[in-house]
């Protein structure tokens, strides 16, 4: 089995053999060609998939693709291994990058807030992170923030260990969080958006509980690349982040905006 340092190791060996050609492509009539690796393809990234869909990029000299990586961790290969120019993730995986001695950096904020829910039975007595106690909470696969954001919350917010008090986590692909829910397998489930919408509309449950009004603000998204494509190309990532900020001031103006946008997504 390959783990976290392993796929650090073999990233890093791929970057080592890539030319530089691997990193921005020539630039053509639509801009710089770039390669932006998301994660997974989630609601909170709207800032991306507003930049892209309304020209914003293009607008600040870049030809840019969206591809989803697949996981919360798999960006990170991505960019060492010079497939990827910019990677967006959670920030921890930029850390656990740099403590295994690759060399990323974080150049944008992404998302300010957890942006995640517990979704549940409709009359359901789960309101705080204290009615965690004893649950069972439907995630993704380890590593994920559905698992991560409330064993902060309990341990930092609840002030108690989720093992001690019973929770237990089960571990499922992507979009099958609520399913667990409905057929009693599971008393709440932690997801993203669309997933909530998703468990609304199809499943009949409700968000009980917002991370992002229990924790606060903090930086839980961020864009990241490695230190030789920030020198090499600074236009290039100063564009990427102008693109960003006018996306994100556009949501902040006028909702409608992402809405749009993410119907398309």
């Amino acid at each position: 089995m390959i783990n976290r340092r392993h796929l650090i190791q073999y990233s890093l060996l791929g970057a080592a053999t890539v030319p530089f050609g691997g990193f921005f492509g020539p630039a053509s009539a639509a801009g710089s060609k770039i390669v932006i690796s998301e994660a997974l393809r989630l609601g909170m990234y709207g800032s991306l998939y507003v930049a892209a869909d309304l020209g914003l990029f293009a607008k600040h000299g870049l030809d840019a693709t969206v591809s989803s990586a697949g996981g919360i961790a798999l960006p990170i290969p991505v960019l060492l291994g010079g497939r990827g120019q910019i990677g967006v993730t959670s920030p921890g995986m930029s850390v656990n990058a740099v403590r295994e001695g690759g060399k990323i950096k974080n150049i944008a904020k992404i998302v300010g807030g957890v942006s995640m829910w517990g979704m549940a039975w409709p009359g359901s007595k789960i309101k705080t992170i204290d009615d965690l106690r004893g649950k069972t909470i439907a995630t993704l696969k380890f590593p994920s923030s559905t698992i991560q954001v409330p064993t902060y919350a309990m341990k930092a917010i609840g002030k108690f260990d989720p093992k001690a008090a019973g929770v237990t986590f089960l571990e499922l692909p992507p979009g099958a969080q609520a399913a667990a829910v409905k057929d009693g397998r599971a008393d709440i489930a932690t997801a993203f958006e669309w997933d909530i919408s998703i468990g609304v509309e199809k499943f009949g449950l409700e968000p009980v509980l917002s991370f992002a009004d229990a924790i606060g603000p903090l930086c839980f998204t961020t864009a990241m690349a490695t230190e030789q494509v920030i020198a090499s190309n600074p236009k290039e990532v100063q564009g990427f982040c102008n693109a960003i900020a006018e996306a994100q001031k556009m949501m902040h103006q006028d909702n409608s905006v992402f809405t749009k946008v993410s119907e398309k997504y």
